[in-house]
């Protein structure tokens, strides 16, 4: 019993000893791991592309990424880091910068200046296309992790330049800008900030292009002094004839547009920093006393939104005849002729069934279209009211039988689609000669009595007229 005690007591001493407490002060750690589970590339995506601009050396490309897990003790550096993607070596690499914040960040921001000179220190000429691989070295001093995904950066080397500029006006906006399309005279002015080649880079040349809402270009036109200028004046006839070349022809509709500046310099081309919205309305507006305002039960009784009858006589008078097509919407038309956009200036009323003078309010045995015609010599007026206008001419087929168009009260235009061969048109009102337009131009303007219109060739078209706006009696031909 007494060695069993003596066996007890000893294997109890050694189990206690074996148990005893380690302090953890006494463990020196020699290293910690890191954690990548977040540690990805994020920005510039992969694959993504940049043109260097010369002219912008200082302009940067920022690139980010995902922060790996530091362990318990040693704080992470970052280093961003490319190499040719035909090499694929980070081991070397053509391009190392520590990332922001003295390394700490997720970020870098690598100048324009920075990558070319990279991509010339490995033998990539000028302007030509090198591909990159570009990932980040974290580092806690003892270990070194990269992501596992590289991204593909495709670069263009330096070449030629341009230094971004500004558009100044017209000032984006979808309010109309008034044309008169046959005015040689009339300018429509775009300006802009002045684009800088490159050092020793060829002189900058612009252009502005015109652009639809979706983005694509319809024409462009070089600015002023051969494309030298920060400036474009462009007469309204050219530009008019220019909107009808490429598909608006058809004036009573505003093309709204968009216009921005390209800047040339050798190889490089500019675009300005913005696109400004553009639009532009073909509608004459005409004050007294080259027009009448006919305001009534129909519109209001206002004569700043009423239709207004034009005088017949070019601008600069002397003014006494005057003539529009006119919508009166209400079944009872009672109306008054006015000397300008408010009463103050005075009116015309009905004295009898031909004369105007200080009567009563002129009215009409029923609604519907009417060309209105008065004379403020002779002071007599007319109405006719217009049941139908057709079109006539040999691309019709006939000089004697017109076609019927179909009347849109909402859009008040007449229009008609029908083929047409090779000759000339004419539009006609009521099946006869008494009322006819034609376009003595042709600037797409309808005149009382005008010129036969030409088709050029044959084919299926859609014709529309539109003649309720005074003086702004409008026409396209357009082929389908």
């Amino acid at each position: 019993m007494k060695f069993f005690n003596i066996l007890f007591i000893i294997s109890t001493f050694l189990i206690l000893q074996g148990c005893k407490k380690v302090e953890l002060a006494e463990i020196k750690s020699t290293g910690e791991g890191i954690d990548a589970t977040s540690f990805r590339l994020v920005t510039p995506s992969s694959p993504d592309s940049i043109v260097l601009n010369a002219a912008t050396t200082n302009k940067v490309v920022s690139f980010s990424w995902g922060a790996a897990k530091k362990g318990v003790n040693a704080p992470i550096t970052y280093k961003l880091v490319a190499t040719l993607k035909s090499v694929n070596n980070f081991s070397s690499p053509i391009l190392s910068i520590a990332s922001e914040s003295q390394g700490t960040a997720t970020t870098a921001a690598v100048s324009y200046q920075q990558i070319d000179d990279a991509l010339k220190n490995s033998g990539i000429a000028a302007g030509a296309r090198a591909e990159l691989l570009w990932s980040v070295v974290a580092d806690n001093g003892d270990v070194t992790v990269l992501p596992n995904n590289a991204h593909t950066l495709i670069v263009y080397r330096m070449k030629d330049g341009a230094s971004p500029f500004f558009l100044l006006g017209p000032a984006s906006s979808t309010s109309s800008i008034e044309l008169s399309p046959s005015s040689t005279t009339d300018l429509l002015k775009f300006n802009w900030t002045k684009s800088n080649p490159a050092n020793g880079g060829a002189a900058i040349k612009y252009k502005v292009a015109f652009t639809k809402p979706d983005g694509s270009t319809l024409f462009s036109v070089a600015s002023n002094n051969t494309g030298t200028d920060t400036l474009l004046s462009i007469s309204h006839k050219q530009f008019n004839d220019s909107l009808v070349k490429y598909g608006y022809g058809d004036f009573s509709v505003n093309p709204v547009l968009k216009w921005t500046v390209a800047a040339t310099s050798g190889t490089w081309t500019q675009v300005s920093e913005y696109i400004n919205d553009f639009s532009v309305s073909r509608l004459i507006k005409y004050v007294y006393p080259q027009a009448l305002n006919v305001a009534g039960n129909f519109q209001g009784w206002s004569p700043a939104t009423a239709p207004q009858l034009v005088a017949m006589t070019p601008v600069g008078g002397p003014y006494s005849e005057y003539a529009g097509f006119i919508d009166f919407g209400n079944n009872t038309p009672e109306f008054k002729i006015v000397k300008g956009n408010d009463w103050s200036a005075g009116d015309y009323g009905m004295v009898d069934a031909t004369t105007i003078g200080n009567g009563s309010n002129f009215s009409l045995a029923s609604g519907g279209v009417y060309l209105f015609k008065v004379n403020t010599t002779a002071m007599s007026w007319s109405a006719t009211k217009i049941t139908s206008f057709g079109l006539i001419g040999d691309a019709t087929g006939s000089w004697d039988v017109d076609k019927d168009m179909t009347y849109d009260a909402t859009t008040q235009k007449w229009s008609i689609t029908l083929p047409l061969t090779a000759g000339a048109i004419k539009f006609r009102a009521n099946d006869g000669w008494d009322i006819n337009l034609g376009d003595d131009g042709p600037d797409g303007m309808l005149e009382m009595n005008g010129s036969n219109i030409s088709v050029a060739s044959a084919g299926t078209y859609t014709v529309t007229l539109s003649v309720n706006n005074g003086g702004n009696w409008r026409y396209s031909v357009l082929r389908n």
